[in-house]
């Protein structure tokens, strides 16, 4: 609340509304678009005020089974539905910043934060001189969106109960658990061929590369659980698990034949130690 005894709220929801007429008034074949972001405007204040951590926990499982479809009267896919439920937390974190301020001054001169900001700070000077501007227009602004969602967003979320982040890990390791039985699956239909690599994860992921990356980045995290859940209480379930986990990803990750995310898990085990 502001010193006049107004809610900041009000001032972004009537901003809102005024942006909303006014589309409205100047394109009227714009009506169901406008209706679906009121609806998406909507859902997103109500998670702001209610537990995002649950919202993040959600997304991350969506990550991995999400499909690129085409967007109607555009040449933009979008990642369906993680990155429809990620504009939806956008749009959470911005009205839970107007409520409670952005975050604190001392995150915002962190070495990491100068340096993202830093990196999308050149990434428009670049796109200024680019030839195709708009295709650098759209890159930058999903820059844009995952920095503030994934780390300025989780850290205003998950700044006073850091544990729970691993549980961001454990919700997108299920998912990715089921892609890669799904991908082991079908290598298993052409004998485990390095040809086959490259689209036996369709449609999920778009190339095996990426996929891989994926592995390399969730494999360290349940390899370490296995050796530090000592005294929680049914470590020897949990840590069970975690191995289930860990060999399949250490399968799936060997038949993706991706050299690189080899190496950086090799890399990762030598730090580990």
């Amino acid at each position: 609340v502001d010193s006049t005894g107004i809610s900041k709220t009000f001032y972004f929801g009537g901003a809102f509304f005024i942006l909303a007429c006014a589309l409205l008034i100047s394109q009227v074949n714009y009506f169901v678009l406008i209706s679906t972001l009121c609806i998406l405007v909507a859902v997103g204040y109500i998670l702001s005020i209610s537990h995002l951590n649950y919202s993040f926990y959600l997304l991350a499982i969506l990550l991995p089974f999400s499909l690129k479809i085409a967007l109607p009267l555009s040449d933009i896919d979008l990642g369906f539905p993680s990155e429809a439920w990620l504009f939806i937390l956008l749009i959470a974190l911005f009205a839970l910043w107007i409520r409670k301020d952005f975050v604190s001054t001392e995150f915002l001169l962190h070495p990491v934060s100068i340096l993202l900001l830093a990196y999308l700070f050149f990434c428009v000077i670049s796109a200024l001189n680019s030839s195709l501007f708009w295709i650098s227009a759209k890159a930058i602004s999903v820059k844009t969106v995952y920095v503030l969602v994934f780390y300025f967003g989780i850290y205003s979320v998950f700044k006073h109960t850091v544990n729970s982040i691993k549980l961001l890990f454990i919700a997108y390791s299920i998912s990715l658990f089921l892609v890669s039985l799904y991908f082991l699956y079908n290598q298993s239909n052409y004998n485990w061929s390095k040809q086959t690599a490259a689209f036996a994860v369709n449609p999920f992921f778009s190339d095996h590369t990426i996929y891989s990356a994926c592995l390399a980045f969730v494999l360290p995290f349940h390899v370490l659980q296995i050796f530090r859940l000592k005294k929680e209480q049914n470590a020897i379930l949990l840590r069970l698990i975690h191995s289930c986990f860990s060999i399949v990803f250490l399968t799936a990750l060997y038949f993706t034949f991706c050299r690189a995310a080899w190496i950086s898990c090799v890399i990762a085990l030598l730090l580990g130690i």
